[in-house]
């Protein structure tokens, strides 16, 4: 029995789309590997082929998007692992959008993982923008952290606007903090914009942050930017601490000037 998906009118719309659909296919969507098998043994390669007439999604891709990794496993033999739906998105886009980590691992190996959609988004900055974080560590091993989209957003940005806090973590140390949009717009930015605090205080706490646009956030938001504000206080401590024992240099110098002492003997006795 299918699932009801938005109250009647999804559970309608799904069923007219399973009958839609070859028998393969509804198999690659139940997960029923053995009735795929079956089905394999006894059919022709065109029913791999076959699409879905409202998506124009493959069985692979099916299989990919509901996390049926065993019946991914079994359609690769026989599909082809780039094919593009109706929408430009490949097997792995569609695995890396629904967040199955799994049939990403199972499709990385023949897949292109830098390939686009007609977006421009490779299948990092999909599981990127959904905030897929399992599916964003399996991809980094395959995919450039630093390609962008014509408006020049980088993963890292979609994972700030997301709001996945995980997402965020698994992509700041390998991603240019500083990239900026075309439009100047940052990923500590896009994270503010979005109101997600926790995302914007992450990448606020990185050092690579320039300090003006660290101070900027906290002054923004404040207490919700706990890491932030420890950082800026230990700036200030330690800029404090140095304006101290700058000081104390130099009344010491002035100390022993009064009293007539060369500061540079003792330098001069060392070299000797």
């Amino acid at each position: 029995m299918v699932k009801a998906k938005n109250g009647a009118n999804g559970g309608a719309e799904a069923g007219r789309k399973r009958a839609r659909q070859t028998a393969l296919m509804t198999a690659a969507e139940d997960g029923a590997v053995e009735h795929v098998l079956a089905l394999l043994a006894r059919r022709t390669t065109s029913d791999t082929k076959a699409r879905q007439p409202h998506t124009g999604q493959t069985p692979l891709m099916i299989a990919a998007e509901y996390g049926n990794v065993d019946c991914v496993h079994a359609l690769l033999a026989a599909s082809n692992p780039d094919a593009r739906d109706n929408f430009g998105w490949t097997p792995l886009m569609i695995a890396a959008r629904a967040g199955q980590a799994a049939c990403v691992e199972a499709l990385l190996p023949v897949s292109d993982a830098n390939a686009r959609n007609k977006y421009r988004k490779t299948s990092l900055m999909i599981a990127a923008s959904a905030g897929q974080a399992a599916c964003v560590r399996a991809l980094l091993l395959h995919s450039d952290p630093a390609a962008a989209t014509m408006p020049g957003k980088t993963a890292l940005m979609f994972a700030a606007e997301s709001g996945s806090v995980e997402t965020v973590r698994a992509l700041l140390d390998v991603s240019d903090v500083r990239a900026q949009t075309t439009s100047g717009r940052t990923a500590l930015r896009l994270a503010l914009e979005s109101n997600h605090a926790a995302c914007a205080d992450l990448i606020a706490a990185d050092v690579r942050v320039a300090v003006p646009d660290r101070v900027a956030a906290v002054s923004r938001l404040g207490s919700q930017m706990p890491l932030s504000m420890r950082l800026l206080a230990s700036d200030e401590r330690q800029a404090t601490l140095d304006v101290v024992d700058a000081a104390a240099v130099a009344s010491s110098t002035a100390d022993r000037a009064a009293d007539g002492v060369s500061v540079a003997a003792p330098r001069r006795a060392a070299r000797l």
